[in-house]
């Protein structure tokens, strides 16, 4: 039996499945005086035909029916990646609390006995179609706001530098770049002058697309830099980040809301001299050599991985100083020697147990990996992270950059 309603007030098809033409009818009789669209079907398997046919908005089943039952016809339903998400109300002369339970543990919304008062009825089929209204609705701009973060990944990933360059000034390195949700609030930037290269991994406050708004203002502003400016020396090159990023931000102003900042290792490269200059903002520089040397001024010489501490202040966000001053760390390096810049992330993962990897675990890694192939070496740093991690989100954006010299 098929009804057309003439001058409804919604689009909605509402499915009704009995073995009683009777019921039917009732039911029937009072949601066409509601103007809903409806269609009928006598027992389970009519019930998924017609689903098939046509998706209706909601459903209204029986229990109690020869052949294929009501609970079974749920089940089916709801292993279906196409009707899962119909909402259906078990409309059942049974009554008893192990129905009730079952019929809510396999899929159903909402349970209604007969004999049942129409106003109670219309109001729970009211209630579950708004609600799959709003679902639906927050699923369609979920997928438009997940395409456009999609998109912005394919323009973060523009800016970042091409692996081709990174690989034609220095040919044995590898790049571990994991955003946390799509785009990263963590980016890498590079550019090479005659004699002198420039590497540095940033990690902005934040991530997903407040930090991905982070990464392409300090990316801009390296490349204003060091491109445009051609400051090369690594200490001036973060004063002056500083001072553009609290410039761009508003930050000095007295109102402004604004405390994002970054945390940066950068390194210039001089190949041919064998030296190698670093600065950081609240990032650490490890270099792993077969051999060390003493003194250095705020390297940690205990084994062959040596640490090289940043400064101890960010760039950018509300600080008490108007300018950060930051400090050159110059080191003579050896061919073969290793060096590794990286954000926080890879330390701050978590696992099961809520157990960090932390900077200790970090630097037992590199000291395992440092002598091998530089393939090998991203192969054990993604493996160690995935053991940790196991089932755990990840909690940060990951970036990891290994080079040797």
């Amino acid at each position: 039996m098929n009804t057309t309603v003439t001058g409804r007030k919604t689009e909605d098809l509402i499915l009704v499945v009995d073995d009683i033409q009777r019921n039917l009818q009732i039911v029937a009789n009072f949601l066409e005086a509601e103007n809903f669209r409806l269609s009928f079907a006598e027992n389970g398997e009519q019930a998924l035909k017609m689903v098939s046919r046509t998706l209706p908005d909601l459903i209204l089943l029986d229990i109690m029916m020869p052949g294929m039952d009501g609970f079974e016809v749920c089940r089916r339903l709801k292993a279906s990646p196409g009707t899962r998400d119909i909402p259906i109300i078990f409309l059942t002369g049974r009554a008893e609390s192990e129905d009730l339970i079952k019929g809510f543990e396999i899929g159903g919304v909402d349970y209604v006995t007969k004999p049942f008062k129409g106003a109670e009825l219309l109001a729970r089929i009211k209630t579950h179609l708004e609600l799959k209204h709003a679902r639906e609705a927050l699923k369609e701009k979920n997928e438009q706001i997940t395409a456009s973060i999609y998109y912005a990944e394919r323009i973060q990933g523009a800016i970042l530098p091409l692996h081709e360059r990174i690989d034609s000034a220095l040919a044995e390195n590898f790049i571990i770049f994991k955003p946390k949700d799509i785009v990263s609030g963590d980016f890498y930037w590079f550019e090479q002058f005659t004699g002198k290269i420039v590497i540095a991994v940033v990690d902005c406050t934040g991530h997903g697309v407040p930090g991905a708004f982070m990464s392409m203002i300090g990316s801009t502003l390296l490349n204003k830099i060091v491109i445009e400016q051609k400051v090369l020396d690594p200490a001036q090159i973060l004063e002056r980040l500083d001072i553009e990023v609290r410039k761009v931000l508003k930050q000095d102003q007295t109102n402004s809301e604004v405390n994002e900042g970054m945390d940066v290792c950068l390194c210039l490269i001089e190949k041919e001299k064998s030296r190698l200059t670093f600065a950081g903002a609240m990032r650490p520089l490890y270099i792993m050599r077969e051999q060390t040397s003493n003194g250095q001024s705020g390297v940690e010489e205990d084994s062959k991985l040596i640490e090289i501490k940043g400064d101890m202040w960010s760039i950018g966000g509300k600080q008490r100083k108007k300018e950060s001053k930051f400090t050159n760390k110059e080191i003579a390096f050896s061919p073969g020697d290793m060096i590794y810049l990286t954000s926080d992330g890879y330390m701050h993962q978590n696992n099961s147990e809520n157990k960090k990897i932390g900077s200790s675990g970090f630097k037992n890694i590199l000291e395992d990996i440092a002598g091998l192939e530089i393939d090998k070496q991203k192969g054990i740093i993604l493996k160690k992270l995935a053991e940790h991690q196991g089932e755990e989100n990840q909690r940060d954006d990951i970036l990891l950059i290994g080079v040797r010299l």
